[in-house]
């Protein structure tokens, strides 16, 4: 359950292709991209997920079908795994979210190199927000259950590689990387045990 879980949403809702002509994007921009699963019907006790969301790509729909498929104009462009026989090819779904989220992971570390892998974790989770499409599905009044429903679609939002690294518009982000432990087992009863103090660097004024 502590592993970082990536779901896919996307920006991606141009088609330029004369070939498809009339075909429209499945997904609205900022929300969730075609293949990506949440954890909507999963039971009550088990985790939010996914934890985050970065760009999957979309896919176009068939005005004559209704059908949904995927469009080189809606996808991403990665390399190929063959350069003998071409440079580029497409990409998209959770597998091309997943990459970039390794890839904001490997420039946290780039950055900061000493910092723990469970705490590169809390700062991606940190640093994302929800897109004006994600909280349009909010009602004006959510419940706590609109609130669940809302996080096991688009789990905290997109994140952001400036402000994981550094304070941005006023947001202040403490780390401390430690160890404790919350609980013990006294025969069959679970009592509290470690508790930590910081003091937060609050100017005097």
């Amino acid at each position: 359950w502590n592993a970082l879980t990536i779901g896919a949403i996307t920006e991606k809702c141009t088609i330029t292709d004369h070939t498809y002509a009339g075909w429209h994007p499945l997904a609205p921009a900022g929300d969730l991209s075609p293949l990506s699963r949440t954890s909507v019907p999963w039971n009550y006790e088990w985790p939010v997920k996914p934890d985050v969301v970065f760009e999957g790509g979309n896919y176009g729909v068939d005005p004559s079908t209704g059908a949904g498929d995927h469009l080189d104009d809606l996808a991403l462009l990665t390399t190929h795994h063959r350069l003998q026989e071409r440079l580029f090819t497409t990409t998209g779904d959770t597998s091309a979210a997943t990459a970039q989220a390794a890839r904001m992971a490997a420039q946290i570390y780039a950055d900061k190199e000493d910092l723990w892998p469970e705490t590169v974790r809390c700062l991606i989770v940190h640093s994302a927000d929800w897109t004006s499409a994600m909280r349009g599905h909010l009602p004006v009044h959510p419940q706590v259950a609109d609130k669940r429903i809302f996080l096991r679609r688009y789990g905290y939002g997109i994140p952001d590689l400036g402000r994981a690294l550094r304070s941005l518009q006023n947001d202040v982000t403490i780390v401390v990387e430690g160890q404790m432990q919350p609980y013990f087992l006294d025969g069959p009863t679970i009592k509290t045990r470690d508790m930590m103090f910081h003091d937060l660097p609050w100017p005097s004024e």
